[in-house]
Parts: C-alpha cells; structure tokens; sequence
C-alpha cells in the first residue's frame, strides 16, 4: 500500500488519514502537537511555518495531502498557513528528496470571491476580494507551479466541531 503524508492534520485531515489507515495505507500526520492523533496515524511533530521543523520527513511518501488551516482568522494568519506553509513544506519535499506522486491542496470556494449567490464552478475566474481567498488562491499557484504533480479542491463549507 502507499504510503500518505497528511500536512496539518487537524479535523479534516485526521478523519482522512483515519479513512486511509483502515484501507492498509501507512499514514503520517503532521501538525505541531500531534500527541492526539489516533493510533492509526503515525505523529510527526512540525509547525509548517516554521521551516526548520520539517527536516525530518518521511523518506518515501507516495501522497501529500495539505489540509492545514489558520489557528485565527486574519491576514497574517492566512498568508503564514496557505503561503509561507506551502512553499516551506514543497522546499522540504525537494531538499529531502521526497518526491510524492501527487501532492493535495485542500482550498476553498472563497478563490472565486462571489458573494451575490450566482452559479460558481472550476470554470469560473478566481477573482477573490478577501484576504483568505487571495492568499488561498496564492498558495495554489505555488502548489501548481511547484516541482510536484498538484491537484486544488476548492470546498465550500468546511467547519470542525462546534462551528
């Protein structure tokens, strides 16, 4: 089976990686404080932020998923997690040499910056107005111009508990 590295494995990740583990996949989390992930995902502690802390990667990763997401809802924030964090992780996958298959972005809706209620669709210009959909959309065009084969989703709707 292959082996997955989940990037920023919070709520939306450590549900993936959980999915992944039970088919065979061999799955890593990486997240700052990774002492609660669940058995079935292997902790690797790293703050994506913060490029030093990613010196130790998987030797062979088949599949990156980047489900990071910003502790607080502002500029620094968004820029830090969706820019910073995916240029940082893609320089560690080259320098290590981890050459994964494809690498994952999980994006938002909020690229396209619609807010009057028409008909969105991955055909539709990404003209974002708000800060996190301008530095969503910044970090995949790092993703997509980067050394790896990249896919985008773009998901409306994703909250963790309580929200």
């Amino acid at each position: 089976m292959a082996n997955v590295l989940i990037a920023g494995c919070g709520y939306i990740g450590t549900a993936l990686g959980s999915l992944l583990a039970a088919e065979g996949y061999t799955v890593w989390g990486l997240r700052r404080h990774p002492a609660t992930l669940p058995l079935d995902i292997r902790p690797l502690a790293a703050d994506l932020t913060s490029p030093d802390t990613l010196q130790t990667l998987p030797p062979t990763v088949d599949w990156v998923f980047y489900t990071a997401a910003p502790d607080t809802h502002d500029d620094a924030a968004y820029q830090a997690v969706y820019v910073e964090g995916v240029r940082n992780l893609l320089q560690a996958l080259s320098f290590q040499q981890v050459r994964p298959r494809r690498v994952f972005l999980t994006s938002s809706t909020g690229v396209y910056g619609e807010s009057s209620g028409a008909w969105v669709d991955e055909t539709s210009p990404t003209k974002p107005t708000e800060f996190a959909g301008i530095h969503l959309l910044q970090g995949e065009r790092l993703l997509l111009e980067g050394p790896f084969p990249a896919t985008v989703l773009r998901l409306g709707g994703l909250y963790g508990p309580g929200r």
